[in-house]
């Protein structure tokens, strides 16, 4: 795995516990991933920055916390805020998960 938008986490980022073990792993270049980012993030998703990078899914063995060892760095985040998630739309699904929340929260369902 070599990307220069990417950290990889070699350990558990709760207890540094290395005893891990993989849930799910797939290349983000498979159909499946593609297609994912491809309506997560409206097209704008620059897919050649994770060649040869796996989206993955740990789980650590002794506190049990489930996390992705990679992760986007400095840069990768940087152009996710900037590039790939249109603020717009961002901020309309915010505002709805807010009212979604705020309205469960006093007992009505939506």
């Amino acid at each position: 795995m070599k990307s220069r938008y990417i950290t990889k986490r070699e350990e558990c980022p709760i207890c540094s516990s290395k005893n891990v073990e993989t849930l799910f792993k797939k290349s983000f270049n498979s159909d499946l991933i593609k297609g994912y980012m491809e309506v997560a993030y409206q097209g704008n998703a620059e897919k050649d920055m994770l060649d040869g990078v796996d989206f993955e899914i740990s789980k650590c063995k002794n506190c049990s916390l489930v996390f992705q060892p990679n992760v986007l760095n400095e840069d990768g985040l940087r152009n996710l805020y900037n590039k790939w998630i249109n603020p717009t739309l961002a901020d309309e699904w915010n505002r709805k998960e807010l009212l979604s929340k705020n309205i469960a929260f006093c007992g009505v369902l939506l």
